[in-house]
């Protein structure tokens, strides 16, 4: 789940750096959808829609990623649903994807 969320945002800052956006390195997950939204990566009549996926996202795979793992497990064993790791990698995967295919039609249509 981890991973996941790291090639979410991964994915919007080398996106960032092509369309030559500014951003911090340190930008959050949140800020980093913000800034889609701001730049129409994800177009604005979309922000109603994207207000659910935007909340799965902000909140319920970093959530996930840290009450599942992130932070140490410590003396007690955390055992991760492998139905919510799926879960988690799903979610993050298909945001990916939507990303990628919006950025390359972007790129092709300036």
């Amino acid at each position: 789940m981890n991973d996941a969320l790291k090639a979410f945002e991964s994915t919007m800052k080398i996106i960032f750096d092509h369309l030559d956006w500014s951003f911090s390195p340190n930008d959050t997950a949140n800020k980093l959808i913000e800034i889609c939204i701001e730049k129409e990566l994800i177009p604005k009549y979309l922000t109603s829609h994207f207000t659910g996926i935007r909340t799965t996202l902000e909140s319920g795979i970093p959530t996930m990623r840290n009450k599942a793992g992130a932070h140490g497990q410590g003396s007690v064993s955390i055992i991760v649903p492998n139905g919510l790791a799926i879960y988690a990698v799903y979610v993050a995967g298909s945001s990916i994807n939507f990303l990628i295919d919006m950025y390359e039609t972007r790129k092709w249509c300036q």
